[in-house]
């Protein structure tokens, strides 16, 4: 499998390197923020942070909210210099605008999308 495909509560699942790229371009081109928990199965911390990505993507229906398993897409997560998970990667416009490591509350990572859409539609 090469492509994307949804979970059961609609996030995003990029299983290789080149179906990201191809994911973040056609977020370009629709002009949409994309959301991406790079994360790993045996840490806690980023199933806290899974959970407030299934809440936030009620709450932002036009944001895309995506998830890599580091240990698969190990290629993917050295590029983007991903050192310690979870880490939650903000691209708009086919680049890096915000990055937030760790387990963080709910309230900073909806402030960062917030503040990005703004952005987005300045």
């Amino acid at each position: 499998m090469d492509s994307s495909s949804p979970d059961e509560n609609g996030i995003l699942h990029f299983p290789s390197s080149n179906a990201y790229i191809a994911f973040v371009d056609d977020c370009i081109v629709s002009n949409r923020l994309l959301v991406t928990l790079m994360e790993a199965p045996w840490s806690e911390p980023s199933k806290a942070v899974y959970s407030i990505f299934v809440q936030l993507r009620e709450v932002f229906p036009d944001v895309i909210f995506s998830k890599m398993d580091v240990e698969e897409t190990k290629d993917v997560a050295s590029l983007m210099f991903v050192r310690i998970v979870p880490s939650v990667i903000f691209v708009l416009e086919g680049k890096e605008v915000a990055r937030i490591k760790k387990t963080v509350p709910y309230e900073l990572l909806q402030q960062t999308v917030l503040s990005l859409l703004k952005k987005q539609q300045s």
